[in-house]
């Protein structure tokens, strides 16, 4: 299980606090047994507040207008695993008060968007990791028809397919079609790969992103050789505090997203003076590992 330091996060300081909603809130799994089971008992305006845990659950759908949180409302409290058994969020026409807060997806595994999928939607996703999910479009998220969700505090990583590995990949962690666009905030994507192109896509509307960090991504054939931090949004490199730097994770390859003491997602060590990130300093300078390409035995035993 993920790791991260208690520490307020950007996404509370840049927003406000957690909009917790006035209406009834349901607990998972005590009171609803699953998280779709607490998303179908809520209405607009409820609480969705899952214990923490790992949920084996896929093709959850959304709702507008509901706050789904982890207890804690950190990325290492839930984790749902889709078993790469299907998608993990699907949001159809989900409006922007709908937010989803703390927790890690991982393993979704679908045609298009492995994690999230958004149509005509626009919700809030907060502190949360995405990591290892699969897709022909987008390997983390697929948005279309004039969508808008907004990512705070959140870490991509591993997300795609490498060559070799049936579907193809564009847009390794996310892919905006049908004048879709989205805002990232404090957010790191490393080690997403793809036959094509970066780690984000836009056939339309180019992202914005604020205090970003972009290393280590890359596509090609076989197993993405070529860099591709910022293909595609190369102006947006060197402004608004977003940085191409190692974000010297802990131990990703096993499940630790946290950083060492010297990263640069730390707000001490960023002009925006903010945590880059779902997951702050979590071991030493020594402990913390460099990203560098995966090999491909160890790339495939996380889609199986």
């Amino acid at each position: 299980m993920l790791r991260s330091i208690a520490a307020l996060s950007f996404a509370t300081v840049l927003l406000g606090a957690p909009s917790m909603s006035i209406g009834l809130t349901w607990h998972v799994p005590s009171q609803c047994p699953t998280i779709q089971a607490g998303i179908d008992s809520a209405s607009a305006g409820d609480t969705v507040f899952v214990a923490c845990g790992t949920y084996y659950e896929h093709d959850i759908v959304m709702k507008s207008g509901i706050y789904l949180t982890s207890e804690t409302g950190q990325a290492d409290c839930v984790m749902i695993d889709a078993g790469d058994s299907g998608r993990i969020l699907y949001c159809d026409s989900v409006d922007s008060l709908a937010e989803v807060v703390g927790c890690t997806m991982t393993r979704g595994n679908a045609l298009m968007g492995g994690a999230l999928y958004c149509s005509n939607s626009s919700p809030r996703i907060l502190n949360t990791i995405f990591y290892y999910n699969g897709g022909y479009a987008g390997g983390a998220v697929l948005c279309e028809a004039v969508s808008s969700p907004a990512f705070t505090s959140c870490t991509f990583f591993g997300n795609g397919f490498a060559s070799g590995m049936p579907p193809h990949c564009y847009g390794g962690a996310v892919y905006l079609v049908e004048l879709s666009s989205s805002t990232f905030t404090a957010c790191v994507f490393s080690n997403n790969r793809t036959d094509f192109y970066g780690p984000i896509m836009s056939e339309g509307t180019p992202p914005a992103l604020h205090c970003c960090n972009l290393y280590g991504n890359s596509y090609g054939s076989p197993a993405g050789e070529n860099p591709s931090d910022w293909y595609g949004i190369e102006d947006q490199l060197g402004v608004n505090g977003n940085i191409s730097e190692d974000p010297l994770f802990c131990d990703p390859w096993n499940g630790n997203l946290g950083v060492g003491p010297d990263s640069p997602n730390l707000p001490a060590n960023n002009s925006c003076d903010v945590l880059i990130g779902a997951v702050g300093e979590s071991c030493t300078a020594e402990e913390a590992a460099r990203v560098e390409a995966t090999s491909w035995s160890t790339l495939k035993a996380f889609y199986r």
